[in-house]
């Protein structure tokens, strides 16, 4: 039942639905709204997520009213949120903060943009001058972020729940290997070219805990012990690795300016 308790509250109210699933809404029995195809098995079913979408509805009066929701979901993506959840407030507060909350992941794909620029500039730097590697490094770096900025962007915009799922697997495979292919360019500064050593065993130490993170990806995202390990392992992976390549780093920065006077 919904009921206002005053009559000076607002007549437009919205009405936003986190699912994964397909639900019809109804107010006094009539429908007023409906996200994905509501069906009695995963065949007949079309499941949907609507981040941005705010079902409009109007209570005018104090009188009670019936809203129910029918609702489906045999798909499943996320072992534990098989339900739904709802939300029913003022329909410009909500359409605003909504509004608010796409802006900012819009800024965030102009940064998958501008990081596209980047690429194309230092792909053409490469191919006129072959010899100059560091461009390559430096693709391979920025694309990888690039992926990552833009699987986080399709975690939250997506209205397909399995896309969401591919791109979360996507981002958190992102959220390791941005540092490797991060040391992979500092190396090159650094040295002039990749020592083997060092990278085999950066690899083998950031490679399967990328894998991990993409299989697992659900309980490296939700368990908290899964998620300090994460964290943890980041810090003493950047502190080892980071902190032997800066040193690398300073040592050709000394040298150049020894030999040459700049770097």
């Amino acid at each position: 039942m919904a009921k206002k308790a005053s009559d000076s509250l607002t007549n437009t109210w919205g009405m936003f639905i986190n699912q994964d699933g397909a639900s019809e809404v109804y107010l006094d029995g009539k429908r007023v709204g409906a996200l994905g195809k509501v069906g009695l098995s995963a065949q007949t079913m079309t499941a949907s997520r609507q981040p941005y979408l705010t079902i409009p509805m109007a209570i005018t009066d104090t009188l009670p009213h019936l809203l129910a929701i029918r609702y489906s979901n045999y798909t499943g993506p996320y072992p534990n949120f098989y339900g739904f959840q709802a939300q029913l407030q003022d329909l410009h507060i909500m359409n605003s903060r909504q509004k608010d909350h796409q802006r900012m992941m819009d800024q965030l794909l102009m940064s998958v943009a501008a990081a596209c620029i980047l690429i194309v500039l230092h792909l053409l730097l490469f191919i006129f001058y072959p010899r100059q590697k560091i461009n390559l490094y430096y693709i391979l770096f920025v694309g990888v972020v690039a992926l990552g900025l833009y699987a986080r962007y399709e975690t939250i915009v997506t209205t397909d729940p399995l896309t969401q799922v591919f791109y979360s697997r996507v981002f958190m495979g992102f959220v390791t290997l941005n540092f490797s292919f991060g040391l992979l360019l500092l190396y090159y500064a650094g040295y002039g070219f990749i020592p083997r050593r060092k990278t085999i065993i950066m690899l083998l130490l950031s490679v399967p805990v990328a894998v991990w993170a993409i299989i697992d990806w659900y309980r490296a995202w939700t368990i908290p012990a899964f998620d300090l390990f994460q964290k943890w392992y980041q810090n003493i992976f950047m502190l080892i690795f980071f902190t032997d390549v800066l040193l690398v780093l300073l040592r050709s920065i000394r040298r150049a300016i020894k030999n040459y006077g700049y770097w």
